[in-house]
């Protein structure tokens, strides 16, 4: 079986892990969110979280073979949506050597339903599972406690990454070919954006002759 990426992008809290997860069920498929995988490993304190923060804390870009070894061991054959991840064409290039990006989704977001979302965001204190207030880790059966990230600058250094970094990504020659859905998340419900989302990948698999 062959390894197939759908990626999804968006600025923070325009719903890409809450679609992600949903597409994950609905087409029995593996959901990554690359930013949970490496927050994980700087909590975790684990040689790659290390290197991470480092570049983090330098406001260095991660180089792209570091950016690959935190999310290969989440490929799997088959689909995966993948969220966050590649952001740049050398991380696309090195994803690329393993997998095969069949498309990407774009989520749109307004100014007011992103500030209301990043105010809900909570987290599992054990294993880190994102969620909002008032959630349950559905794993630990504990309240989710507020992320260490929740701050103004934290929301604003997003936005400025997103605009500088991701979007010319998105637009570089290398994504420019593969097919992509454009959907905003403050217009549409979520089933409706599952709905859309699910047939437009269903139409991606069969051209791409499925995932056997």
């Amino acid at each position: 079986m062959k390894s197939l990426s759908v990626g999804v992008y968006g600025e923070t809290c325009s719903g890409k892990s809450t679609l992600g997860k949903h597409l994950s069920s609905k087409l029995a498929c593996k959901y990554i969110s690359f930013g949970d995988l490496k927050r994980k490993e700087i909590a975790c304190g684990t040689k790659v979280g290390l290197k991470i923060k480092r570049s983090l804390d330098f406001k260095y870009p991660l180089p792209a073979e570091l950016g690959y070894t935190v999310i290969r061991n989440a490929i799997k054959d088959g689909l995966n949506i993948v969220s966050g991840y590649p952001i740049s064409v050398d991380e696309f290039r090195v994803f690329s050597n393993y997998t095969l990006m069949i498309g990407i989704l774009i989520l749109g977001v307004n100014e007011k339903t992103l500030i209301q979302r990043f105010s809900l965001r909570r987290k599992c204190s054990e294993c880190y599972m994102p969620g909002i207030i008032g959630d349950l880790c559905p794993i630990h059966k504990i309240p989710m406690v507020q992320r260490e990230d929740m701050s103004l600058e934290e929301l604003i250094t997003r936005r400025k990454l997103y605009r500088q970094r991701i979007t010319p990504f998105l637009k570089s020659k290398d994504i420019k070919i593969l097919p992509r859905l454009l959907l905003n998340s403050s217009t549409f419900t979520k089933d409706d954006l599952i709905c859309r989302t699910e047939e437009w990948i269903n139409g991606l698999l069969t051209k791409n002759g499925g995932i056997q």
